[in-house]
């Protein structure tokens, strides 16, 4: 999360874009770099601060008869920047034997975080992340609220 936070603070469109595996750089192409910049234009200016996880990711995985392996973790964390408290979440695939070209940040995306945790625009992106399975089912990219 570290590096991600750098990029979201720098506003760097092309380092956050690299985080991403080479599947979803393939399947987005030009599309990636402007949802990464509506991303880094949603968070607003000011030092990108966030705070350690209060539960642990969850991780889904399967192992194929053949011993193959596939892993996504999916996170979410309270980010804080310009005064403003944001959700970021990720679908990440640390591993995936059956075709490393997934292996990489998958999803990434933001909404408001508010007191209550309940706004529309998060129980929105929460389960636009709980929507990721192992077999990347769900279209990879950048999610922002409406």
């Amino acid at each position: 999360m570290t590096g991600i936070v750098e990029e979201l603070d720098s506003g760097d469109n092309l380092g956050l874009q690299e985080r991403f595996s080479a599947y979803v750089l393939d399947t987005l192409g030009a599309g990636l770099r402007d949802r990464v910049a509506a991303l880094l234009a949603y968070i607003p200016d000011g030092e990108v601060a966030w705070d350690k996880l209060q539960n642990d990711p969850t991780i889904r995985k399967t192992e194929g008869d053949d011993s193959v392996q596939t892993v996504l973790m999916l996170s979410s964390y309270p980010v804080s920047s310009g005064g403003k408290d944001f959700w970021v979440a990720f679908a990440y695939f640390p591993i995936d034997e059956a075709d490393p070209s997934i292996e990489g940040i998958y999803a990434v995306g933001a909404a408001p975080r508010t007191e209550a945790g309940d706004s529309p625009q998060e129980r929105a992106l929460f389960a636009w992340l709980d929507s990721f399975d192992v077999a990347a089912t769900t279209p990879p990219g950048v999610f922002l609220p409406e």
